[in-house]
């Protein structure tokens, strides 16, 4: 994570993820790994996916995102009420 101060004076954060095998991913995601060695670090050249690769993804990046949201709101100590 990080500061951004953009060139006409804007502020803004940068929030880095990188894609991994965390704990609790979903069974489905765990599985597919057992088979795709190379999941979840595909090549950016590589991105003809099947249903089942892409969907994968699909799932590890939700993960990921509410894994994200959640961290960040604890970190700024924000309340759901604070939410628009």
């Amino acid at each position: 994570m990080g500061d951004i101060l953009y060139p006409d004076g804007t502020k803004g954060m940068l929030i880095f993820c990188k894609a991994a095998m965390p704990e609790g991913a979903p069974p489905d995601v765990e599985a597919f790994r057992q088979v795709e060695r190379r999941f979840p670090t595909h090549p950016t050249t590589d991105q003809f996916f099947n249903e089942r690769t892409f969907e994968s993804y699909r799932a590890l990046g939700r993960m990921a995102g509410e894994g994200s949201v959640v961290e960040f709101i604890a970190l700024e100590g924000f309340q759901r009420s604070d939410a628009p």
